[in-house]
């Protein structure tokens, strides 16, 4: 799509990349607010998918708003586990879960583009 609206997509997701280490850096104390932050920055990048549809299809467009959705499960995730008063076995689990979720969308993401490229 050649619209500008939908030209603004990579400087979004690059932006997210250096807010993201910004926030690491300058706000070291603060995990929560972090982790905060970046899922008010993800519901944006959902909804600014949903509605633009920066990709030339619906699939692609369907692809960055489940990425999206498994990201933002994976912060909340990291709020509602990281709690001090679990145990540390309950958390290395969740923390095992966090990284298979992690590493099936990786997965999936790579086979989808491998099929977009055959």
């Amino acid at each position: 799509t050649e619209r500008r609206s939908c030209l603004i997509f990579n400087s979004l997701f690059l932006l997210r990349r250096l807010f993201f280490a910004l926030l690491c850096t300058f706000l070291q104390t603060e995990a929560l607010l972090q982790i905060q932050i970046m899922i008010f920055w993800s519901f944006g990048l959902i909804i600014y998918v949903g509605i633009v549809q920066p990709f030339d299809t619906k699939l692609r467009n369907r692809v960055e708003i489940c990425n999206e959705l498994v990201l933002l499960l994976l912060f909340t995730f990291i709020i509602v586990y990281s709690d001090s008063s679990f145990d540390i076995n309950t958390s290395y689990q969740w923390g095992f879960i966090l990284i298979a979720a992690s590493l099936l969308c990786f997965i999936a993401n790579n086979i989808l583009a491998i099929y977009f490229t055959i």
